[in-house]
């Protein structure tokens, strides 16, 4: 049986090339069994699947009309 320790982001802002994102430690709480914050999803794309799963009421992602 698998299961997903984390769901969110790498930091609590949109990440630029001066966002300090420490992964080793990141990783080590994961591995340690330690509970993480959950942080946002920020400026990711995304399936049209996925989109229903992160925001299942549309008021992040809209239907364009064609």
């Amino acid at each position: 049986e698998k299961t997903t320790h984390y769901i969110g982001g790498y930091a609590r802002a949109a990440i630029t090339p001066l966002t300090d994102i420490n992964i080793t430690q990141f990783l080590t709480t994961l591995r340690q069994g330690k509970k993480l914050s959950s942080l946002p999803v920020i400026g990711c794309t995304v399936s049209k699947k996925y989109q229903t799963l992160l925001d299942p009421l549309g008021l992040k992602y809209t239907k364009r009309e064609s």
